[in-house]
């Protein structure tokens, strides 16, 4: 995939974000919008990812993958997100993210990760449940975000008992599961 630089290819982008979001969305909403909740939103794709590279004022991100609709699509995840496209998200998201959920996507790894933390170092709150991290992105965390998380979530992931103590003394942190 490649990176959008001028407005023109943004603007073509945006008849197709109007399909999937409705016609609220235009560049100006994309360079202004704070927070942008994709949970259990339907084709989640390269035209979605664009837009998320394109608002440079982003401070929340969800895309977390709620299991209770699992079952509305029949255990198909409802993203269609993959490794290409989190790869995308992570190297092409704005640095000044704070809040971002990756819940549930188990196509979410220690490299993606190792790439999120080290270019977006003011994240407070990373929501990694279910996803397919180890030790290592315990690590990358730790060395990234050490002063600046407050609140974590890592529950059923491989990090094992030891890397969740190592988590636990990070001075700000104040909620790790």
């Amino acid at each position: 995939m490649r990176r959008v630089k001028s407005n023109f290819e943004i603007e073509t982008w945006i008849p197709k974000l109007k399909s999937l979001l409705g016609n609220s969305v235009s560049l100006k909403n994309g360079s202004t919008l704070k927070v942008m909740d994709l949970s259990v939103f339907s084709g989640l794709n390269e035209t979605m990812m664009i837009f998320v590279e394109y608002c440079e004022n982003l401070t929340e991100l969800n895309l977390c993958f709620l299991t209770k609709y699992r079952s509305m699509v029949r255990d198909q995840w409802w993203h269609n997100l993959n490794l290409q496209n989190i790869s995308y998200l992570v190297n092409n998201l704005t640095t000044s993210i704070q809040k971002i959920s990756f819940c549930s996507l188990k196509c979410v790894n220690d490299e993606h990760i190792k790439i999120l933390v080290n270019r977006c170092n003011k994240i407070t709150e990373l929501d990694l449940n279910y996803t397919n991290i180890t030790n290592m992105s315990a690590y990358y965390i730790i060395e990234a975000l050490g002063e600046n998380l407050t609140r974590l979530d890592v529950s059923n992931t491989k990090i094992d008992s030891t890397k969740l103590l190592e988590l636990k003394s990070m001075p700000k942190l104040e909620l790790v599961k």
